[in-house]
C-alpha cells in the first residue's frame, strides 16, 4: 500500500516542480533555417548581389514545391487545393510583413536590402521545410 501512495505522489511532485515553463529560444528553434551566408563578400554591393541570388534560389525551390502540391491537390482533392492556395497567399503576406517588421530599424542603412533578403530567405527556407513535410505526409 505504501508503494501505491508513493507512486501517486511522484507525478504530483514532478508537475509541481515543472510548473514554470521556459520559452524556446528563437535562434535555437530557427537555426536550421538561418540564411546567414555571403560571408565571402567583401563589399556591400557583393553582399546585396549574393543575398539576391540566394533569395532567388530559395524562392524558386519553394515555388516548385508549391506547384507540386497545388497540382496534387487539384487532381486528388480540389477543395483542399483551394484552401492550400489561400494558405500560401496568406503565408506570403505574413512573410512580407514579418520581414518589414524585422528590418524596420535598418531601412535607412546601406545594408537594408541584403538584411531584407536574408530575412525573406530564412522565412522561405522554413516554409520549404514545411512544404516538404506536406508532400511526405499527405
Amino acid at each position: 500500500m505504501k508503494y501505491v501512495t508513493i507512486l501517486f505522489f511522484i507525478p504530483t511532485l514532478c508537475f509541481a516542480a515543472g510548473g514554470s515553463s521556459v520559452s524556446p529560444d528563437y535562434f535555437v528553434v530557427h537555426k536550421p533555417y538561418s540564411a546567414a551566408g555571403c560571408l565571402e563578400a567583401k563589399t556591400q554591393q557583393e553582399v546585396d548581389q549574393c543575398s539576391e541570388i540566394k533569395l532567388l534560389k530559395a524562392t524558386n525551390q519553394m515555388e516548385i514545391l508549391v506547384g507540386m502540391l497545388a497540382k496534387n491537390y487539384k487532381e486528388n482533392e480540389p477543395k483542399l487545393g483551394i484552401v492550400f492556395v489561400k494558405a500560401q497567399k496568406a503565408w506570403s503576406e505574413y512573410m512580407a510583413l514579418a520581414c518589414d517588421y524585422q528590418t524596420y530599424y535598418s531601412k535607412s542603412g546601406s545594408g537594408y536590402q541584403s538584411i531584407l533578403n536574408v530575412c525573406k530567405e530564412s522565412q522561405i527556407l522554413e516554409r520549404i521545410s514545411y512544404l516538404h513535410w506536406m508532400l511526405d505526409s499527405p
